[in-house]
């Protein structure tokens, strides 16, 4: 469950710290909310 929750919280991390989403923003706005919402996901398969 630990690697699980880590990667949940590595995806947190993308929309939490303005750093890595204004990073991945640059791609399309939204890109890091995308990329959490699927990695929440995936990790509550």
């Amino acid at each position: 469950m630990y690697q699980q929750e880590a990667k949940e919280r590595w995806g947190q991390m993308y929309v939490a710290d303005d750093r890595f989403k204004i990073n991945i923003d640059k791609h399309a706005d939204g890109t890091a909310a995308f990329i959490c919402e699927a990695i929440t996901i995936y990790c509550n398969k």
